[in-house]
């Protein structure tokens, strides 16, 4: 049996978020970042 490993990197988050120019970019950043991280938890 072989066994993997996947290493995934999300960021700068920071700068990411920075970049929002309404609430609405923010927001929506926001949920997309957060969406990523709880799929990459069920993995």
């Amino acid at each position: 049996m072989t066994d993997y490993l996947l290493a995934l990197s999300i960021g700068p988050v920071q700068n990411f978020i920075a970049a929002a120019r309404r609430t609405r970019d923010l927001w929506f950043g926001s949920h997309v970042l957060s969406e990523i991280s709880k799929a990459a938890a069920r993995c």
